[in-house]
């Protein structure tokens, strides 16, 4: 298995609890897939199950890969991106707390125009 992130920008729809119908996002999912076809899948229904009213392309990096060889994990993110990121509001807390807590999902609303 893998571990990929996809990500992609959204427009809220009208059953989101932390926003407004229309509010712009980034939504980033951690999946974890044997292949990019499946994590691409995943990603899609894992977004078409939160209802945003609109999304733009999924673009899809591989995060962790495994070696078929020994079954042991190579980290392809840049270590000193993995260092600097562990404080509280972090990348790999951010991370570790989507995939443990729910279906990967990860989201960020930005401001309406005028806010």
């Amino acid at each position: 298995m893998q571990l990929y992130r996809l990500m992609s920008n959204v427009q809220a729809g009208s059953g989101q609890p932390r926003c407004v119908e229309g509010q712009p996002g980034i939504v980033t999912i951690w999946v974890r897939a044997a292949t990019e076809a499946d994590a691409t899948k995943r990603a899609g229904e894992i977004m078409d199950a939160h209802h945003y009213s609109s999304h733009g392309e999924l673009s899809l990096y591989l995060e962790e890969a495994s070696d078929p060889a020994t079954g042991t994990e190579m980290l392809t993110l840049d270590e000193e991106l993995r260092c600097s990121s562990r404080g509280p509001l972090g990348y790999e807390r951010i991370k570790d707390a989507a995939l443990r807590e729910g279906d990967g999902l990860f989201e960020a609303w930005l401001p309406l125009a005028g806010d």
